[in-house]
C-alpha cells in the first residue's frame, strides 16, 4: 500500500483505490465543505452566508412560517379583489388555445393587417411555442393550471433540501407583489419559474423557457445537463419548423405593434419567483455535489448524505 500524492488517496499497487481508505477521505472532503453557494460568491458574501448558518434553523423555520401566514391573511383580507381577478391571465390563454383549435388564427386580424397599439389582455404577444402549453393544458381542469407549476417548484426546492437560512428568503418570494399577481391572474410566468426548476435538475424542460423569450436567458439553468439542455433545444427548433406560418404571423404582428410591442424588459418583474428555484440549487444540500464522486467508485450509499441526486 503506497499513498497516491496527486490525489491523497490510498491505493495499492494494482492502482486500485482502497475502498475503505477512499470512502473515509470523501466523507472526511465531505465534512470540510460549507456548501455550493460558496464556491461562486464573493468572499463578503460568504462571511455573510457563514453568519447566518450558525443561526439555529428554528428561528428560520418560524419566521418562515410567519411571513407565509402573513401573505395568506393579507389576501384573505382583499379576497374581493382576488377573486375579481383570479384566472385573468388563464382565460386569456384558454381563448388563444380554443381559436387555434377551431382553426382561426391565434394572432387577431387586426396585428396582421397593419399598424396597431398592443394591448395587453387582447392581443396575442407570445411566440408560436407557446401553443405547447395553452393547448395541452385547456384539455386539463382548470385548478392544474395553477398546481402543476407551483407544485413542481415546490418539489424541487424540497428536493433540493436548501440550507435553512434561505427559508425567510423563498417565503418571502410570496410575498412579492408580482410573484402574488402571476399566482392570482395565472400567469405564465409561474410555468416559466417551474420549467427553470426542472431545467436545474434534467436540462431540456429549461429550453422551454423560451415561450417567454424576454425570460431567455433563464433557459441557462439546464447548463447543469448540457446534452440534455441541447436536446430541448433540438426539440423546441424541430417543433418550430412545424409552426412555420405561425412564426410568419407572429414576426408580422410584432413589425406592425411597432414601439408598442413590450420591451425586452417587460418581463423583469417576473425574475423574483424564477430566482426562487434557483436559490434552493445554490444553497442546496452540502453533500450533493460530492455524491456523484462516490457513485462513480461504486461505493455504497450508506450515508443519508451522500444519497442525493
Amino acid at each position: 500500500m503506497h499513498q497516491d500524492l496527486r490525489q491523497g488517496l490510498a491505493v495499492d499497487r494494482s492502482g486500485q483505490y482502497d475502498r475503505p481508505k477512499m470512502r473515509e477521505y470523501v466523507w472526511g472532503t465531505v465534512g470540510k465543505v460549507t456548501g455550493p453557494i460558496d464556491s461562486f460568491v464573493s468572499p463578503r458574501a460568504r462571511r455573510l452566508v457563514s453568519s447566518a448558518r450558525r443561526v439555529p434553523s428554528g428561528y428560520y423555520a418560524w419566521a418562515a412560517i410567519g411571513i407565509s401566514l402573513a401573505v395568506l391573511l393579507v389576501n384573505a383580507m382583499d379576497f374581493a379583489t382576488v377573486r375579481q381577478q383570479w384566472g385573468e391571465d388563464y382565460r386569456f390563454f384558454m381563448a388563444i388555445a380554443d381559436r387555434w383549435r377551431t382553426g382561426a388564427s391565434v394572432y387577431l386580424p387586426h396585428q396582421l393587417a397593419g399598424p396597431y397599439a398592443e394591448l395587453s389582455g387582447r392581443d396575442m404577444i407570445y411566440p408560436p411555442v407557446a401553443l405547447l402549453l395553452f393547448v395541452p393544458l385547456s384539455y386539463l381542469p382548470a385548478p392544474l393550471w395553477w398546481i402543476i407549476p407551483l407544485g413542481t417548484i415546490a418539489a424541487v426546492i424540497v428536493w433540493f433540501r436548501p440550507e435553512a437560512w434561505t427559508w425567510p428568503l423563498l417565503a418571502l418570494a410570496l410575498w412579492y407583489p408580482r410573484d402574488e399577481s402571476m399566482i392570482i391572474w395565472g400567469n405564465t410566468g409561474m410555468w416559466v419559474a417551474a420549467l427553470v426548476a426542472l431545467g436545474l435538475v434534467w436540462g431540456w424542460p429549461a429550453a422551454l423557457v423560451l415561450l417567454k423569450p424576454s425570460l431567455a436567458p433563464f433557459m441557462l439553468a439546464g447548463c447543469r445537463n448540457p446534452r440534455a439542455l441541447a436536446l430541448g433545444v433540438v426539440v423546441v427548433a424541430v417543433v418550430s419548423l412545424t409552426m412555420l406560418p405561425l412564426w410568419i404571423d407572429f414576426v408580422t404582428a410584432v413589425q406592425n405593434a411597432g414601439a408598442t410591442w413590450p420591451s425586452v424588459f417587460y418581463s423583469l418583474p417576473d425574475i423574483p419567483l424564477l430566482l426562487m428555484p434557483l436559490l434552493a440549487w445554490a444553497a442546496r444540500s452540502r453533500y450533493e455535489r460530492y455524491q456523484p464522486l462516490a457513485a462513480a467508485e461504486g461505493f455504497d450509499r450508506g450515508r443519508p448524505e451522500l444519497s442525493m441526486a
